[in-house]
């Protein structure tokens, strides 16, 4: 018998509504006081965006992503709207989520979106792309839904000119962070970025292994690896950094992104999971005809199926001590051969 998939779980809000993690918190992040900065930091540099910019950012931010909502959700598709208000993976992700509701005639539109920026973790200016997190309360409607959350968002420019836009976001707590220095008073070291690669690795690995070695994976991250175990299916699962292969990852424009604050270290990373889907029995899988067009596949009938997703996963730890999953968020990609 035919067995039809289980549809693929879209990430189609800017803020996650997911509720946060229980784990035990860390200390609280708050406004930052001048003994958080570490002694063996860079000296204290003008921030690559200051939370002055980032209110005035998120106060323009809702009449933006109305435009770019519009335009890609609209009749007529328009990605470019989108690419104006993302970056990368955020960009990939609303993309697929667009031409999904145009696939399957979705016409709920987005309600209303604001965001309070109350933290922010912003380093120096690079001599390439700069990002920042920007850490705050959210609302955000979706067709009649609606509701609160707390959120860290990863903005990212290309260059000192350019206008941020956002890369991804996370449902976080506020108390699951560290205390935030003042914007580009603590810049990570080469052994700070070294943590953080490391830590995204492993997190990769253990999303297709199910090993978490030298990391505590946390509640969300461990969900989003197991989701797969309640699909009826036989998956098979490869994870690899997002986007174009490099040999640092945290360099300007990288999928990892890195802030000192105080003694302990806050990464951001987005790991891309593929997973291969065949129906334990042998059987043959059927795709709904709109999948089908939106897939550009031959057939509605195939013996596996591919997803592709981002998995955003926000990372706090001291340099010596064992990486810690405070957030985690993944968002359903088209496949490759699809990318714009």
């Amino acid at each position: 018998m035919p067995r039809t998939p289980v549809p693929v779980a879209l990430t189609l809000l800017l803020l996650p509504l997911a509720a946060c993690e229980s784990d035990p918190p860390a200390t609280s992040a708050t406004t930052s006081s001048a003994s958080s900065a570490p002694t063996t930091s860079a000296p204290a540099r003008t921030a690559a965006m200051t939370t002055k910019e980032a209110a005035t950012f998120w106060k323009a931010a809702p009449k933006h992503l109305k435009s770019a909502y519009a335009a890609a959700y609209g009749k007529k598709y328009d990605r470019s709207a989108l690419a104006d208000v993302f970056a990368e993976p955020s960009l990939s992700v609303f993309t697929f989520a667009s031409r999904y509701k145009q696939a399957v005639k979705d016409t709920d539109k987005p309600g209303t979106i604001r965001f309070a920026p109350e933290v922010l973790y912003a380093g120096a200016p690079g001599s390439g792309a700069e990002s920042a997190l920007s850490v705050g309360r959210g609302s955000i409607g979706w067709g009649e839904q609606s509701a609160a959350a707390s959120a860290a968002v990863w903005l990212r420019r290309t260059s000192p000119d350019a206008d941020w836009r956002v890369a991804a976001s996370v449902p976080v707590a506020m108390d699951r962070l560290p205390e935030a220095p003042d914007p580009g008073a603590a810049e990570p070291s080469d052994a700070d970025r070294a943590w953080a690669r490391k830590a995204v690795d492993a997190i990769a690995d253990y999303l297709e292994t199910g090993r978490a070695k030298g990391f505590t994976p946390g509640t969300l991250l461990t969900n989003i690896h197991k989701s797969e175990k309640d699909s009826g299916f036989k998956v098979r699962t490869t994870a690899t950094l997002f986007g174009k292969k490099t040999d640092d990852p945290t360099a300007p424009g990288g999928p990892v992104s890195v802030w000192r604050a105080g003694s302990q270290i806050v990464a951001i990373g987005v790991i891309e999971r593929h997973q291969v889907v065949t129906d334990p029995n042998g059987g043959m899988l059927t795709y709904k005809d709109e999948i089908r067009k939106l897939y550009r596949l031959p057939s509605t009938q195939a013996k596996e199926g591919s997803l592709y997703q981002a998995v955003t996963v926000l990372i706090t730890g001291k340099p010596s001590g064992k990486p810690t999953v405070v957030a985690a968020q993944s968002g359903a990609l088209m496949p490759p051969r699809l990318r714009d």
